[in-house]
């Protein structure tokens, strides 16, 4: 029996026994192991700690881009509802702005002799608006990058011009028709609040380039640093 003690037979794989030569009922030793000489010459020997780290590793990166991977799905949603809110948006701007403008700038040319450019600057605004929204429907089919771009600066310049003469003019509009200082109300609050409009719209797309830009930054410095 004490013989038997000393001289166990231990499965150490599942293919190859050895017999250790220890008193204690431990596990062999890792090194133990892979340096035996029935173990040295064989194909099953057991994995190193840096393939076990490497495997780690990888399925720690496997998980972590699944995770982004499903939170990018969930967050199309939101994307395609803003997608739909910015083309409305884009669309009313374009299209039925003008439209208004146009209508309310030739029925009342001659209802604002306090200033007789502000019907004026609704007429040519929608004009030159609808001439752009074609250059940019054309665009696709024939090269209408240079008049798109006159179109885009007389626009900026027109509706400075506009500003000065819709701001300017608010302290002393009057919507008493029997007034010198008489203006529409329809036209005045139409031109007032289109002009007002435009620069909230340009206010609004030029925080949002400089916050994508900012948080596209950001991302892409965590990004690196996560790998």
């Amino acid at each position: 029996m004490h013989g038997d003690s000393r001289n166990r037979t231990e499965p150490i794989l599942t293919s190859i026994s050895f017999t250790v030569d220890n008193r204690s009922t431990a596990p062999p030793s890792y090194d133990y192991v892979i340096k035996h000489p029935n173990i040295v010459s064989s194909e099953n020997q057991p994995p190193s700690y840096e393939s076990l780290y490497d495997r780690m590793r990888n399925a720690h990166r496997t998980i972590r881009n699944t995770v982004r991977n499903s939170s990018i799905n969930q967050s199309d949603s939101p994307k395609k509802l803003s997608s739909i809110l910015i083309s409305l948006l884009i669309f009313g701007f374009l299209v039925i702005l003008p439209v208004l403008q146009f209508a309310v700038g030739i029925t009342y040319r001659e209802d604002c002799p306090a200033n007789i450019y502000i019907p004026l600057w609704l007429i040519i605004q929608s004009i030159f608006v609808i001439f752009l929204v074609i250059s940019i429907l054309f665009f696709k089919y024939y090269d209408c990058s240079l008049m798109t771009s006159v179109i885009v600066v007389f626009l900026i310049s027109w509706l400075i011009r506009g500003s000065i003469w819709i701001y300017g003019s608010g302290s002393e509009i009057s919507f008493n028709p029997g007034s010198n200082s008489y203006c529409n109300p329809i036209c005045f609050n139409v031109a007032f609040w289109s002009v007002t409009g435009i620069w909230v719209i340009v206010a609004f797309f030029i925080s949002s380039i400089i916050l994508a830009a900012f948080c596209s930054k950001n991302f892409h410095s965590t990004s690196q640093d996560a790998v």
